[in-house]
């Protein structure tokens, strides 16, 4: 389809007449769209009031006593292609229908309740500090949250549902003294909110998952046969054999290269290591699918024993994990954001050679190797910040309702964003407010 010459819904709004001489709203209708106003963070993007107040004179009709309760959604839309998070793991934006199950901002359960016809409007791509962005419609509501009094650590935070329009309007950062701490000479404004553990169903694995979490890390794979060595330090090899369980394993043998590191051979399962971890190479390893998407106890597992082998804990607490495999770096960064935490990945190049290190916040420890449990603590700030707010190719839109008193869903990678709201839905809300119609 030929967008070239397409307007926007605001252009298309902009450039009709809305004067109408002589006409006053009623009180009820002025003190409604006060009302949703209020609700979505006090914002206003209503360059139409005239036309919006007419509106609301329709549905409070005053002389009939009745209300007009109408189901068009307001289309706050992201782009077709946004996945959406689900209890069996993320299908798109375009493939979503109503009845759907979905995860809130909280990891609950919610469920699609009405999902809109596909809209045409500016699209804007909502980068997030950590990599992450959702591209998402001019008018789409934004769960935010931005500094309100005090500075920095000390400081209280308010939150605001406000469309990405009104972001821009008001400015996505802060403008600072450009100093060498700060050569942009910017400071981020707005801030989306952590999402909270989501729990999938147990999945049905055939090794532990912190064993797969070890062999991804410090595991050696034998491409034909599947047969497994690892490789840990003198010091920590009593506390993995324990944590290897039921394993046999092979006999203790010194690193000739590495003095202080040791080997050993698990054996009996290299046909499933072969077939469910598999054996490529270091540069495209992988968390199988199966553990992406499992129990938060299964993800935790695997976690650690990623964190154990591959991850290291400075004296201030703060928590890393490397990799030369992008893919697997990604994975970790997906299952710490998935378990309520927070993750950024930054890609280093040394003497040629590419590693990626994601920072690694959680709510509970990530470790389970006693030196670098006790070195852990909590860094989850609960809120990651915006980044940049960029226009992009206009894309086909949809918006989508759910059920959740939250009035929110989990988008691409653990996103937490706003539904579109339905206007019956504020009338209902008023009703609960106010005690009257």
């Amino acid at each position: 389809m030929n967008l070239t010459n397409k307007k926007s819904v605001e252009e298309y709004l902009d450039a009709v007449d809305y004067s109408w001489e002589g006409y006053v709203p009623t009180l009820d209708a002025l003190k409604f769209t006060t009302f949703i106003q209020e609700l979505n963070g006090g914002s206003d993007d209503n360059k139409t009031p005239i036309v919006h107040t007419a509106m609301m004179e329709k549905v409070f009709n005053t002389k009939k006593r009745s209300m007009v309760l109408c189901h068009r959604g307001l289309a706050k839309a992201v782009t077709l292609d946004t996945k959406l998070l689900t209890p069996e793991g993320f299908v798109y934006m375009k493939d979503a229908k109503v009845g759907d199950t979905l995860f809130d901002r909280n990891g609950v359960v919610t469920s699609i309740t009405h999902k809109s016809e596909i809209f045409y409007k500016d699209t804007y791509r909502l980068l997030l500090t950590d990599g992450r962005s959702v591209d998402v419609s001019e008018d789409h509501i934004n769960i935010v949250e931005k500094r309100v009094t005090g500075k920095r650590r000390l400081c209280d935070w308010k939150e605001y549902n406000i469309t990405t329009k009104d972001i821009l309007s008001k400015g996505v950062h802060y403008n600072r003294k450009v100093s060498d701490r700060n050569p942009r000479g910017l400071e981020t404004k707005w801030f989306i909110p952590t999402s909270s553990l989501v729990s999938f169903s147990k999945s049905d694995v055939p090794l532990d998952p912190y064993i797969v979490g070890c062999i991804l890390g410090d595991g050696s794979i034998d491409k034909t046969t599947g047969f497994t060595r690892f490789h840990t330090h003198i010091d920590d090899v009593d506390e993995f054999r324990q944590y290897m369980g039921v394993i046999n394993l092979g006999p203790i043998k010194s690193d000739k290269r590495r003095p202080d590191t040791v080997r050993y051979s698990l054996k009996g399962i290299g046909k499933v290591v072969k077939s469910f971890i598999g054996t490529e190479n270091v540069y495209k390893k992988r968390v199988p699918k199966e553990l992406m998407y499992s129990s938060s106890l299964q993800r935790y597992a695997v976690l650690q024993g990623l964190m154990d082998t591959d991850g290291t804990v400075d004296i201030n607490g703060y928590s890393s994990f490397t990799s030369v495999s992008k893919g697997l770096a990604n994975d970790v960064a997906s299952i710490v954001r998935s378990l309520g935490g927070e993750a950024s990945i930054t890609e280093n190049n040394w003497d040629n050679k590419v590693s990626y290190r994601v920072q690694v916040k959680t709510n509970h420890n990530c470790f389970r190797l006693e030196r670098k449990a006790k070195r852990w603590s909590i860094k989850v700030k609960g809120r990651i910040g915006v980044s940049s707010i960029t226009k992009i190719d206009m894309a086909p839109t949809q918006c989508i309702s759910v059920d959740s008193w939250t009035k929110s869903f989990q988008v691409n990678e653990y996103i937490t964003t706003h539904n579109t709201t339905l206007f019956a839905e504020y009338l209902f809300l008023h009703i609960a407010a106010f005690g009257y119609m």
